[in-house]
């Protein structure tokens, strides 16, 4: 299952939007009822006990915790979208300090790298930011 806030626009081909949305896609403010539908329907053809209404806004918390809301890092995200037809290795990466280009290489390794939140950077500045 994929939440969505109710300001995301679907854009997916032809064939993907025969995909319902009440078992895969859902928006944020049908989250909870989601849940609690699915788990009325287990209860009901499995006889299992539901999830309790403290563990359904835990894992409605964690869910909205996970949600990513610094604006840059909806850009990259808008970004990539616009660019998935790109190939990898045709992109230029550049440092978001000094707009220097970076090898395919230190783009990765910047994107893998927890302490650069997403962002690529040059050498000299990974130096700087590391210290």
């Amino acid at each position: 299952m994929v939440s969505f806030t109710k300001r995301c626009t679907f854009k997916v081909e032809d064939d993907m939007r025969k995909i319902t949305s009440s078992d895969l896609l859902v928006y944020d403010v049908e989250l909870s009822e989601f849940i609690n539908r699915k788990m009325n329907v287990l209860k009901f053809q499995k006889e299992i006990e539901p999830l309790t209404i403290g563990e359904i806004e835990e894992i409605s918390t964690t869910i909205k915790q996970a949600n990513i809301e610094d604006i840059s890092e909806r850009e990259l995200h808008n970004t990539a979208i616009q660019n998935r037809n790109i190939k990898r290795e045709d992109m230029k990466f550049t440092c978001v300090i000094c707009n220097k280009n970076v090898t395919q290489k230190v783009a990765a390794f910047c994107e893998s790298n927890k302490k650069f939140q997403g962002k690529i950077y040059c050498f000299e500045h990974q130096k700087l930011l590391s210290k």
